[in-house]
């Protein structure tokens, strides 16, 4: 596993943007001028009566992404809400849970943005939460066709789904997002964010295993009865036969491509591609292999990632010009 943001505070002058506190920090999107600052306890809390999304400038190094943080509810602001979010690709574009303040009580909701149109994943779910104590909202996201997100509060997985856009099939960039109610947050009142992780690997998942719950086949031999002067039963008890088939375990992985180039040995850095991936056989076998497909962006130096995927297999992948008799299409087998 790497964990390639930990912020374990946020250091700075209090009252203070957290941009400013921290460079790698960087907005967004903001709608005011100070929308989230520094608080007197080294946390970050809301300002303005605006919404704002803060990114990391670490890049993901894949598209499996874990990112958490640690709040802690001083007071309900009703409407107030505070969140983490991950493969942002745009401003107000990303999947993001939010914890939620309400008159009576709180919330966790989950979303996907586009431009800031909020399209919500799955039902929102009523959560409890109690004034100064601290409470962690954790959201896993991970592979293409569909996107799988699992939201976590307090350790329990509160929502479990999956959808599918190809805009979101990218790495992005991880972050906060801070929201607003009917009051603002100060020090001592509203939601604060204590804490900030992410990482690259969902903790006790990634695999797939088959049968689902193993296999017993149970085989009975009834007695066979001789009819004589007296009775001979064999066998003796009768007999059963029972053989057990433990569950096979594959683990799914993030696949990278090597650099792909076109014929002048120049990389196709971040290209638009499709790819395809056959879970088995090998070119010119694969009539019985039914492909899973996608898209995605290669990075900056021409390499694709995809997530998900249980290897052995076929990858193919096209870099997508005007048709698909100018497409560049490369081929890589993974053991």
């Amino acid at each position: 596993m790497t964990q390639f943001v930990n912020v374990p505070s946020f250091a700075g002058t209090a009252g203070v943007g957290i941009a400013t506190s921290d460079a790698n920090w960087e907005v967004n999107y903001q709608a005011g001028s100070t929308s989230a600052v520094v608080s007197d306890a080294a946390r970050a809390r809301q300002n303005e009566g605006t919404e704002v999304y803060y990114s990391r400038t670490e890049t993901p190094p894949g598209l499996t992404q874990v990112v958490s943080s640690t709040i802690r509810r001083f007071t309900a602001v009703t409407g107030s809400n505070v969140g983490v979010y991950a493969r942002a690709y745009a401003p107000r574009s990303c999947i993001v849970a939010q914890l939620r303040t309400e008159s009576g009580g709180a919330e966790v909701r989950l979303y996907k943005l586009k431009g800031g149109t909020a399209t919500q994943l799955g039902s929102s779910v009523s959560v409890t939460t109690t004034n100064g104590a601290d409470h962690v909202l954790l959201m896993e996201v991970s592979g293409t066709a569909p996107i799988a997100v699992n939201v976590k509060f307090g350790g329990t997985s509160i929502i479990d789904t999956t959808f599918t856009d190809a805009d979101f099939n990218v790495a992005g960039k991880v972050g906060i997002r801070f929201g607003y109610g009917t009051g603002l947050a100060t020090n001592s009142t509203g939601l604060h964010i204590a804490s900030f992780t992410a990482d690259d690997t969902i903790s006790g998942g990634g695999a797939v295993i088959t049968p689902a719950s193993g296999r017993a086949d149970a085989t009975g031999y009834a007695p066979t009865v001789v009819r004589g002067d007296a009775q001979a039963v064999a066998p003796t008890g009768g007999r059963a036969s029972v053989t057990g088939y433990a569950p096979t375990v594959a683990a799914s992985a993030d696949l990278t491509t090597s650099i792909l180039m076109n014929n002048t040995a120049t990389p196709h850095a971040s290209a638009p591609v499709a790819w395809s991936w056959f879970p088995s056989g090998r070119v010119g076998a694969l009539d019985a292999v039914t492909p899973v497909d996608g898209t995605g962006t290669t990075d900056a130096s021409g390499q694709l990632t995809v997530s998900g995927l249980v290897p052995p297999g076929v990858l193919l992948v096209a870099v997508l010009n005007t048709d698909a008799a100018d497409d560049d299409v490369y081929y890589e087998a993974f053991a």
